[in-house]
């Protein structure tokens, strides 16, 4: 899975956002609002093809927690990315 969109991170009034750059902005002109590991998950989907065990992996190394937090981490934003209509599986 990857994100749909081209985005860019950028620090807005002190809060990390996405947003969609380039001719895909018609299609999609809102802010996505990231906290730290949300934005680590991010990066990751905007610039690779990847699995969401591979992201829990990612998350439970970058973090030092443990398997459990860690799905659960990537399970809740994954899901919000999906009602969002943000993820090409």
């Amino acid at each position: 899975m990857k994100l749909k969109y081209n985005f860019i991170i950028r620090e807005v009034v002190g809060k990390q956002v996405g947003i969609v750059v380039g001719d895909q902005s018609d299609e999609f002109n809102s802010m996505v609002i990231l906290n730290d590991t949300g934005k680590f998950i991010f990066e990751i989907l905007n610039t690779d093809d990847t699995t969401e065990a591979e992201l829990v992996e990612m998350v439970k190394t970058k973090y030092s927690i443990g398997e459990d937090l860690s799905k659960e981490a990537v399970t809740t934003f994954l899901s919000s990315l999906r009602e969002n209509g943000l993820l090409v599986e």
